[in-house]
């Protein structure tokens, strides 16, 4: 749906530029790769890396809980053939207990790091957006688009790609 507007935002000052040939001089289009700026970005990499720590903490939260059902069924096979009817069916109801907990905490800390992801890309791209923004007021470019938006453009439109003064901008910030 973005590159769907990207393309009729890219037209339409296209059809600007032949209705009124006064702002044919004036059009000025730039280009930024987002994706690359996401993989070569600094910057990005260490927000990904934190994102990545994050998620590896909440792991081993969930591997002691997991050890310990392992560790429950693990006695339970050793006991089945001792145990009474009634206490089998106690250690299954406890096993399974355990088990529906472990699954909860699971999806809460799954939620919890897709949380801190969807976090951390809108703030980034919040940041990409203003750098653009401020970048096109001040070189004054009338369109800067999405590179993989375009379905077509000349050779040499790509000097007017934008990616490496954006990754470079973002990783002066602090």
């Amino acid at each position: 749906m973005r590159g769907l507007s990207i393309i009729l935002l890219t037209l339409f000052a296209v059809a600007l530029a032949f209705i009124n040939p006064a702002y044919t001089a004036e059009i000025k289009v730039g280009s930024i790769d987002s994706q690359r700026v996401l993989n070569e970005s600094k910057k990005a990499i260490e927000i990904s890396k934190s994102v990545e720590d994050f998620a590896k903490g909440k792991e081993k939260v969930l591997e002691n809980d997991k050890k310990e059902l392992e560790k429950l069924d693990e006695e339970y096979q050793k006991q089945i053939s001792i145990l009474s009817p009634e206490a089998r069916k106690q250690k299954e109801e406890q096993i399974k207990k355990k088990f529906e907990d472990f699954q909860k905490k699971r999806a809460a800390l799954s939620d919890d790091v897709r949380k801190k992801n969807a976090e951390v890309s809108k703030s980034f791209g919040e940041k990409i957006e203003n750098i653009v923004k401020a970048l096109g007021k001040k070189e004054g470019f009338t369109l800067i688009v999405e590179k993989r938006g375009l379905m077509y453009s000349p050779d040499d439109f790509y000097p007017l790609d934008l990616t490496d003064r954006i990754i470079k901008e973002i990783d002066s910030q602090k």
